[in-house]
């Protein structure tokens, strides 16, 4: 078996009143709500699930999972088997005891989209293997910079002052090619850069 085989994958908008959905799968499962809110029931506990979060599913465990009767949730998700795929949750940090990440990149739903609209062409498993794999690493270093020493991620800011004054005379030098180039979102760069700097 290949180490990562993603095999089913969509978009939903829960109706208000959709039942509880209660069962046990054979595979593992991300689903990442975009919008709105829900209840996930699994290991005996219920977990509040809304915007900017992902919620798994591990094999044979029991669940429960419902949208929220007044704002329900809308999410997107991807099932998949592989000889890696608890190694790689294990990476990711999800366990049965904590099956929700809330995440900061604004790339993560953006490859959930692009997996559950894939078109249908020769190119398609790899590209959503590839896109599986990359929501994954943004997790795991979201997770790791979560975990970072406080004087660890203020050499970031630092790291970027000095690349801006080796590189402002780059026309193109923007702050989405900055804070690609210390490893961080966009957004969550700027909020840290201004923290440090202060400015943005």
């Amino acid at each position: 078996m290949l180490d990562l085989v993603p095999f089913e994958c969509g978009h939903e908008t829960c109706e208000c009143l959709k039942p509880k959905i209660s069962t046990r799968y054979n595979y593992y499962s991300m689903h990442a709500v975009i919008a709105g809110r829900g209840y996930y029931l699994v290991d005996g506990k219920l977990h509040t699930i809304t915007e900017n979060q992902i919620f798994a599913f591990f094999p044979s465990e029991k669940i429960e999972y419902y949208p929220d009767p007044d704002t329900p949730w809308q999410y997107y998700w991807v099932n998949f088997v592989g000889a890696k795929a608890k190694v790689l949750m294990d990476l990711c940090g999800f366990t049965q005891k904590d099956p929700v990440y809330t995440f900061r990149s604004e790339r993560i739903p953006v490859l959930f989209k692009k997996i559950a609209t894939q078109e249908n062409h020769l190119m398609r498993d790899l590209l959503t293997i590839s896109q599986l794999y990359e929501i994954i690493a943004l997790i795991v270093e979201e997770r790791r910079d979560g975990s970072l020493p406080l004087s660890e991620k203020q050499d970031k800011p630092d790291s970027a002052v000095q690349y801006i004054s080796e590189n402002y005379m780059n026309a193109n030098l923007s702050v989405a090619q900055v804070a690609q180039k210390m490893g961080y979102d966009t957004k969550y760069f700027s909020r840290l850069f201004k923290q440090k700097v202060g400015m943005t």
